[in-house]
């Protein structure tokens, strides 16, 4: 895998140094997962996650920052009416930094505020003579990820002014990103083989260069600039920048000092612009002892985020309600024509939908059944283990609902047969047995190293050896929960009522109150619902379930609700949606 070279080797920035966040709600992504940020306000967001004690503990200790550009960057901010009296940075190790606080903060105190004048916005990079020359040829479009652009255009212009007013800032960025996957030695990537997320570090770099050289294009001059310090630049922006309103206008921006937060939840902190006053302002959620770290929730994300993104991976990435927002990229592909006598039928549906040949999706797995990424993928599971019956009353409902028959959907978010859905299992196993035998080593064998200590020869906090460990186990977790879940569901598509009730009483009892468990909750969203129309249809010597019509199944479904499992273990009674699977009423 080709690399783009860090810029130096030393001040090395390692994992959990003021990375920014995304709160209320996350720009968009495209397939390489380019852009990154905050989002919009950080007030809004409010959920949060387990406290991982050791992980934490990581930033309790620490030395003062030696009396050198730092103090200079300090005097700078409150010089321009910066005011953050109870805060101060410290260096964890070589390049690793975060804030503590000196003294007890109470719940909504105001910790931080940073003046307008100290950020640096998407519109400054705009007024560049680089940024104006991209907009006049209107090609600001055309980048990965454009406010980051004119983000990093200002920086690099303005920071070759050694007179710049924001010169105390751009002197404390850490000057090599290390800790960054796009920067990692190319013997460091031995340790995702067969994570995907190789591929989307190898996107990265691909589209870092691309942009490099479409700015060159159009601005030769900028070539003054190597590639090495565009990247540096890029990733800068990427893990530190703040989303929101300023002046009016959405945009992104650099705030000096809020950046130096490290990411920990559940969230202690919230931050916003504030048009009265002109400031960037950060308050406390809840109260925070003196001496401690001050942290920032960058935000639910999986694992491959935080780490592209980022450089580093959280410990037990759980929320406070135990949904773990990791997922796995897999790809699900058509049966061959030799298995599926539907083949060339569902072949033009997904060419209809998705363009010519294509006969398969990547998607993204996490064990939230009802998780948007991971309903896509069984729904598209369900549609491509459809029977031929099953199938023509999926084309019926679809006729029925667009007229024409135009747009014909491949999702089917709810479960369509006990037949198909045992299909689905098997075969989300399969793709996880599949995906085990890539990696080079097992859970359990990486499980074991991440615990042992640094003494005997485990990975030192902060490393990138580390931070891998970290994200090949969120992985392999991920495998190992569907083969769980294949094999306990297929066995109880083998009970009745009576006897599901039992095993939901006994074996998840105590995960089906506070905490999330997603074996239960598939349980309660796909077994139950399928057993309880089973033995409505048993009793009432209907038809099977695939041969009766639409009407028929709302009816079916309505009186199925009725006698079917309690309250508690299934969340509700189902019905059909205009999908053709079932749905809580």
């Amino acid at each position: 895998m080709s690399s783009l070279a860090s810029p130096t080797p030393s001040d090395l920035t390692m994992r959990g140094e003021n990375h920014s966040a995304s709160s209320a709600e996350d720009f968009e992504e495209d397939l390489g997962m380019m852009a990154e940020d905050r989002g919009a306000v950080g007030d809004e967001e409010k959920s949060s996650v387990v406290r991982n004690e050791a992980d934490r503990q990581k930033f309790a200790n620490g030395f003062d920052l030696d009396k050198d550009a730092h103090d200079l960057f300090i005097e700078w901010i409150e010089h321009n009416g910066g005011n953050f009296p109870k805060l101060y940075l410290k260096e964890y190790t070589e390049g690793v930094r975060g804030v503590h606080t000196s003294s007890d903060i109470d719940s909504d105190e105001v910790i931080m505020r940073i003046p307008y004048k100290c950020c640096i916005t998407v519109e400054m990079g705009k007024q560049t003579s680089t940024g104006k020359l991209l907009i006049q040829k209107k090609v600001d479009s055309l980048f990965d990820a454009p406010k980051h652009i004119f983000l990093m255009l200002f920086i690099m212009i303005d920071g070759e002014d050694e007179k710049s007013f924001f010169q105390p800032y751009y002197n404390i960025l850490p000057t090599a990103l290390s800790c960054m996957p796009v920067f990692w030695r190319d013997e460091e990537y031995q340790w995702l083989r067969g994570s995907y997320l190789l591929q989307q570090i190898q996107m990265r770099k691909d589209a870092i260069r691309e942009d490099y050289n479409l700015v060159c294009k159009h601005d030769p001059s900028f070539r003054r600039f190597g590639l090495e310090y565009f990247a540096w630049a890029r990733m800068i922006v990427c893990s530190r920048n703040f989303g929101g309103i300023v002046g009016g206008t959405k945009t992104s921006a650099m705030v000096p000092m809020a950046d130096m937060l490290n990411h920990y939840r559940p969230r202690e902190t919230r931050w916003g612009f504030r048009e009265e006053s002109k400031n960037f302002e950060i308050s406390a959620t809840t109260p925070i002892a003196g001496g401690g770290v001050v942290y920032d929730s960058y935000g639910k994300k999986c694992q491959h985020r935080f780490l592209l993104n980022y450089g580093f991976a959280v410990e037990n990435n759980v929320e406070e309600d135990g949904r773990n927002p990791n997922e796995l990229y897999v790809t699900m592909e058509l049966l061959p024509r030799s298995e599926d006598a539907c083949h060339g039928l569902k072949l033009k549906i997904l060419e209809r939908n998705y363009g010519p040949g294509e006969i398969r999706r990547g998607v993204r797995v996490g064990t939230t059944y009802k998780s948007g990424s991971t309903l896509e993928a069984w729904s598209f599971l369900r549609f491509i283990h459809l029977t031929p019956d099953e199938l023509n009353q999926h084309l019926e409902r679809m006729r029925g609902s667009n007229g024409d028959g135009v747009d014909i959907s491949t999702q089917i978010t709810a479960p369509v047969s006990i037949e198909n859905e045992t299909k689905c299992l098997k075969k989300m196993a399969s793709l996880m047995v599949k995906q085990l035998q890539k990696y080079d080593t097992t859970y359990e064998e990486d499980l074991a190293l991440l615990n042992t200590p640094v003494s005997e020869g485990g990975p030192p906090p902060f490393s990138n050896r580390r931070n891998a460990l970290i994200y090949m186990c969120g992985e392999k977790e991920i495998c190992n929960f569907y083969i769980d879940l294949m094999r306990r569901c297929v066995k109880y598509f083998t009970y009745d009522m009576a006897q599901l009730r039992l095993e939901m009483k006994a074996f998840f009892g105590p995960l089906l109150g506070d905490m999330y468990n997603g074996t239960a909750e598939y349980m309660t969203e796909c077994v139950a619902p399928l057993l309880a129309h089973r033995e409505w249809e048993l009793r009432e010597a209907k038809q099977p379930f695939q041969r009766i019509s639409g009407k028929q199944r709302i009816s079916t479904m309505a009186k199925a609700s009725n006698s079917g499992v309690s309250e508690k273990a299934s969340g509700s009674s189902w019905k059909r949606d205009r999908s053709g699977g079932f749905k809580k009423s």
